[in-house]
């Protein structure tokens, strides 16, 4: 979808006319698929947790200014010649447990591994409450040039929340895990 969107805003700039944009959530899990509700309002649909969690998943990509979030299950059975990387431990709306959120790239992309590390460094000063570190790295992420996120939108948001947490610090049994506010 990713290498076909490409293609199309390709042509779109030729014609003159803006690029088009996607998020993609991906999750794999249980659910059920096929026509449900009732005689008169009946629909071909996909329900369950892992579908909501796609859903989730799809939303976040506006957050991390990336093209795609993955779910863990996805990853677990990721094929070769992609490359994953690790955005964030993220507590989603409609469920207990926080997941592990992953952007997949194509092995190799342009910026990938610089990304790749900057974000684990600011990640991982963040967790540990270290927070002119958490912005020294955000700020390096930010100067960061990739087609491989928005570095910019990424860096401003993690700013944002370590400005939060300045002023009102995670409890103590915090471990860095990110709560997604809304559905979308």
């Amino acid at each position: 979808m990713e290498t076909e969107l490409a293609r199309l805003n390709d042509a779109l700039a030729v014609e003159g006319k803006p690029p088009l944009a996607i998020g993609i959530g991906l999750n794999t899990g249980p659910s059920y698929v096929g026509l449900m509700g009732s005689s008169d309002r009946l629909s071909y649909t996909c329900m369950g947790d892992s579908v909501t969690l796609a859903a989730r998943l799809e939303g976040l990509t506006r957050i991390y200014g990336v093209p795609n979030c993955v779910g863990e299950d996805v990853v677990a059975d990721m094929p070769r010649g992609l490359a994953v990387i690790e955005l964030d431990r993220v507590s989603v709306k409609g469920r207990a447990r926080p997941v592990t959120v992953f952007t997949v790239l194509e092995e190799n992309a342009p910026g990938a591994d610089s990304f790749a590390n900057l974000l684990a460094t600011a990640r991982a000063h963040l967790r540990a409450r270290r927070w002119d570190e958490a912005e020294a790295a955000v700020h390096r992420l930010a100067a960061l040039e990739t087609p491989v996120c928005d570095t910019t939108h990424l860096a401003a948001e993690i700013a944002a929340r370590i400005e939060l947490y300045r002023q009102a610090p995670p409890p103590p049994d915090w471990d860095g895990t990110f709560t997604a506010r809304s559905k979308r």
